[in-house]
């Protein structure tokens, strides 16, 4: 007796709240995305198809994925198969790159991941690269990656704080010497001593820079000061004109937590009455002030810890969705902005086997000579893939760590019928911490209401 068709494990219904009785459907490793009718989600959701579908209607689904004869058991060692084939390729492609030029800050952040850094003492932590050190680095990535065509052209700067004052120098000759092997730059800096940087940071060299506010002025300054000039609010947003005015793309990424997240529709009406709103080189959004213990990430209410006021993901996704604000966090932007592309040009989902190029091609020069993979990771030996400062490109164990991980590995994702669409856990804080749950569940409580935000950028508009 042949199988019953039944439906694949891995369709995932999205209803439309701006269509009476409509579905999009997807796929979790065909891709296949389709916009049905409530009747045909019915008949899905039945013990018996084929009696309630057409033969033309029984064999679109099939070829699309959402109908099948295989079990659950069969598919999910499908999607291992693929992710395994998947990430060898992702293997193959380009690398990232990036420069850590200090681990040196002039703010203290108190939730900062990079805090354990300042443990091992002052001569570590105030490291900084030196020009030996940027020409090993220049010459590492051709023996990482002889083919320059595998290359990303472009490098990102990182630190602690990339752009210090006093390390513009180093900045100039890693900026200029980039310039001329054809490699161009973006940053994730504070923003405080941006203004000794005007001759840089332009068009010629920059494509874009991340600075991060933690609410609106009176809360920023609490949390983001300067340790020796104090409030940093006013010179942080006089410094973003000056990025945006060298047409230099500026993302601006709010730290939300509890005491802060209603300064969002504060800075929501600022930013349009100081006119960046509207500047096609600035963009705004959220991000969850992340506590990096294994407390945090297991616990399921809002936790006070250090006067920081940490909120659960779901409650941050919900207040965030309240605001009158408009902005988004990275996961929903992330779909959106997937999903619009693949309505507007009839494409198939694209589909990955990890959450981060963290896990196949990125490679971080620290100033201690070493190279990270993973911006949450730098400076911590343990994660420490390879040397570079040295005569021979030295590789360690944690390279083959970090590059050998994906979904098809993992004991959190494997099983997920978003695995393929999301790319699974953080790989930071699955090795940094004894997790004992998957931290993806904000993936699959944001999607239905992502699609739907991506489905109404892309309806036709009705007079």
């Amino acid at each position: 007796m042949e199988p019953l068709l039944h439906k694949s494990h891995y369709t995932i219904p999205v209803k439309l709240q701006a269509e009476d009785n409509k579905y999009i459907l997807v796929h979790g490793y065909t891709g296949a995305i389709d916009i049905v009718d409530g009747s045909i989600v019915d008949a899905l959701n039945t013990d018996n198809i084929s009696p309630l579908l057409s033969e033309d209607e029984i064999s679109l689904l099939s070829n699309r994925g959402y109908i099948t004869t295989k079990n659950v058991e069969e598919e999910q060692n499908h999607v291992i198969r693929l992710a395994d084939l998947l990430h060898k390729a992702k293997l193959k492609l380009h690398k990232n790159w990036g420069f850590v030029i200090t681990y040196n800050c002039n703010f203290r952040c108190p939730y900062c991941f990079e805090n354990t850094i300042s443990k091992n003492g002052t001569a570590w932590s105030k490291q900084t690269m030196t020009k030996e050190l940027v020409d090993k680095a220049y010459e590492a990535m051709l023996k990482i990656e002889p083919r320059n065509e595998l290359h990303r052209k472009e490098i990102l700067l990182y630190g602690g704080e990339p752009l210090l004052r006093e390390n513009h120098e180093i900045v100039k000759y890693i900026v200029t010497k980039g310039n001329c092997l054809g490699y161009r730059f973006k940053a994730i800096t504070n923003g405080y001593d941006i203004d000794y940087y005007s001759d840089l940071i332009t068009k010629k060299y920059f494509d874009s820079v991340q600075i991060s506010l933690d609410g609106f002025k009176n809360y920023h300054n609490k949390r983001k000061f300067h340790y020796l000039e104090g409030d940093s609010f006013d010179k942080v947003i006089a410094n973003i004109a000056t990025i945006i005015n060298h047409d230099v793309h500026v993302s601006v990424r709010i730290n939300i937590d509890n005491n802060n997240i209603s300064d969002l529709e504060n800075l929501y009406s600022y930013f349009k009455e100081i006119g960046y709103s509207d500047n096609k080189y600035f963009h705004v959004y959220a991000a969850k002030v992340e506590n990096y213990s294994v407390a945090e990430l297991e616990m399921t209410n809002d936790e006070m810890t250090n006067d920081i006021d940490y909120m659960s993901a779901d409650n941050f996704n919900q207040k965030l969705k309240e605001s009158d604000s408009g902005y988004s966090n990275n996961t929903e932007q992330r779909i959106v902005n997937a999903f619009y592309y693949y309505l507007k040009n009839k494409k198939r989902c694209t589909l990955t086997s990890v959450a981060c190029s963290g896990q196949h091609g990125t490679h971080l020069f620290g100033p201690d000579g070493g190279i990270y993979t993973c911006l949450e990771s730098v400076g911590k030996k343990e994660h420490c893939i390879g040397y570079y400062n040295e005569a021979v490109l030295r590789w360690t164990s944690a390279k083959d760590k970090w590059f050998c991980k994906h979904i098809g590995n993992s004991n959190f994702c494997k099983t997920c019928k978003f695995a393929l669409l999301c790319g699974g856990n953080c790989s930071n804080k699955e090795f940094s911490c004894n997790l004992k749950k998957t931290l993806c569940s904000h993936y699959k409580n944001e999607f239905q209401y992502s699609v739907n935000k991506a489905y109404n950028l892309f309806k036709p508009k009705t007079n």
